[in-house]
């Protein structure tokens, strides 16, 4: 297996819950299908085709949150035109994620993949636009390719399914734990995980996860419900 992982900084950035249909609310780490997608962007791969892609290559991801300044939360009327006439829609709350800052991190069996995906990452050459969830939230930097290494163990940060966990650590002082519904492809069901910011989370078992050197944190199949 071969990885690597990359540093990423929004402006702002919302990865919406899609279980969720009357408001538009956001996790606070993007999940596996999100990151999936945004690989997908910067090689060039059609959203279409995102999970034979996935698939084929055996792509893992997973991210963990480094730092953020808060959530925003804003109303806003969309209107829209279809067959020549505007269609107004009731006026919807949407939650979003100030300043993120991340590492992702991507896990494949095809070394060339890899390979590829770290060339375009240190040259900034992507294949398509790269946005924070959605084309109105925008990237502020990204850099720090490192190779990463698969491992297996039982302490991480970033995300994973609540009933593998068995305590949470916190690192420093404004740690913060979100548990939220999400698609877990491995079962085929929606389940509950924990997300974590500056706080690892201990499983009762060793879980996939990949080493860059700095940091560790989960990885979890990408090919899921695509946002």
């Amino acid at each position: 297996m071969y990885g690597l992982t990359f540093k990423i900084s929004f402006l702002t950035a919302q990865f919406r819950k899609h279980i969720i249909k009357l408001y538009w609310d956001t996790y606070l780490i993007p999940p596996p299908s999100a990151i999936l997608g945004f690989v997908g962007a910067i090689m060039g791969v059609e959203r279409r085709d995102l999970k034979e892609f996935a698939k084929k290559y055996n792509i893992c991801t997973g991210a963990i949150i480094l730092d953020y300044r808060g959530e925003g939360e804003e109303i806003a009327t969309i209107i829209k035109y279809k067959g020549g006439k505007e269609l107004i829609r009731t006026p919807k709350r949407s939650r979003f994620l100030y300043n993120p800052i991340y590492k992702f991190g991507i896990i494949s069996s095809n070394r060339r993949i890899i390979n590829m995906l770290k060339k375009r990452l240190d040259e900034w050459d992507f294949v398509f636009e790269v946005y924070g969830g959605s084309d109105y939230h925008f990237i502020d930097n990204i850099g720090d390719v490192r190779i990463g290494k698969y491992i297996e163990t039982s302490k991480a940060f970033g995300y994973q399914v609540l009933d593998y966990v068995k305590r949470f650590i916190p690192q420093e002082n404004g740690s913060i734990i979100k548990i939220d519904y999400l698609h877990n492809v491995a079962m085929g069901k929606i389940l509950r995980y924990v997300f974590a910011y500056k706080a690892l989370l201990e499983t009762y078992k060793p879980k996939p996860a990949i080493s860059d050197g700095e940091h560790v944190f989960y990885i979890h199949p990408s090919w899921s419900t695509l946002a």
